[in-house]
């Protein structure tokens, strides 16, 4: 008799819970309170950003790693945004949110805005596309869930998505910082290294308006989300490992794993989670 292949770290994620293709570390509920499954966590993580982001009927906006989808579908459910755009790499997660945008199309609900793109992987072929003539142009807003911090050198990012924003667009994301100097800011940098975050790249929470400014944006907010993201995920990773059984020692779950037991760790030496709207200014002046 075949065996059944290992579930995904998608699917195990997602199991108990409402079917989706989410792949963020969520936005929790408390200590205590009445626990969410998966797909509502990750689905509250991008809500808050695109609030953050100012999203609003009418507009442009491109998603930064927007994975399988179901992030585009909530801009547009959700914010009613004109056009949602993703740039994704993975060319796996692309096919999958292309197969979410047709099932939310034939859902019946009027979908003619909601655009999904295979965009350069790298934001210099990005912005030199924004900035010439055709259907890209410029985006009233972007939005990086859980992504920002895989690209570097940050300086260098930052830059290039400000130049993909019209004047008075907003920019809006989760980040990974360090809240402590010394050796423990130290540490945490070289573990972050090690997972292939480029730790040494971070900056705490009080050089983003530097950083920001060297890209050509004014920060307009930071918020802290330690507990209701990192300390939330651990918890949730316990309780999915309860409920997978088996399947909590098998290969798709590994990755998921890693990240519950380092996060403790990290959180010691200081790791923060933030989330940031930055905005590009009308003029010089603004």
């Amino acid at each position: 008799m075949k065996r059944d292949a290992p579930a995904d770290e998608t699917a195990l994620l997602h199991r108990g819970g409402r079917p989706a293709g989410w792949g963020n570390l969520g936005l929790w509920p408390a200590a205590g309170a009445e626990p969410v499954d998966y797909a509502t966590a990750a689905e509250a993580l991008a809500r808050s950003v695109g609030e953050a982001a100012g999203l609003a009927r009418g507009q442009r906006v491109l998603s930064v790693a927007s994975g399988s989808g179901d992030e585009l579908v909530l801009w547009a459910e959700a914010f009613g945004v004109a056009e949602a755009w993703g740039r994704e790499p993975d060319l796996q997660r692309t096919a999958l949110a292309q197969a979410r945008i047709e099932r939310w199309k034939r859902s019946g609900i009027p979908s003619d805005g909601v655009r999904l793109h295979t965009l350069p992987t790298d934001l210099q072929g990005l912005a030199s596309r924004a900035s010439a003539p055709g259907p890209l142009g410029a985006f009233d807003a972007i939005v990086c869930v859980d992504s920002l911090y895989h690209l570097a050198p940050r300086a260098d990012a930052l830059r290039r998505l400000a130049a993909l924003l019209r004047p008075g667009g907003r920019l809006a994301f989760t980040d990974l910082v360090p809240r402590h100097g010394g050796l423990r800011g130290r540490l945490l940098r070289a573990l972050a290294d090690r997972a292939g975050l480029a730790g040494a790249d971070w900056g705490g929470p009080q050089a983003w308006p530097e950083a920001l400014r060297a890209a050509g944006l004014t920060l307009r907010g930071i918020d802290d989300l330690d507990g209701p993201v990192l300390d939330g995920f651990v918890r949730f990773v316990e309780r999915q490992r309860k409920l997978l059984g088996a399947d909590a020692a098998g290969p798709g779950w590994q990755r998921v794993r890693a990240t519950a037991r380092l996060l403790p760790l990290a959180r010691r030496l200081g790791l923060g989670k933030v989330r940031v709207v930055a905005e590009r200014p009308n003029g010089p002046g603004d």
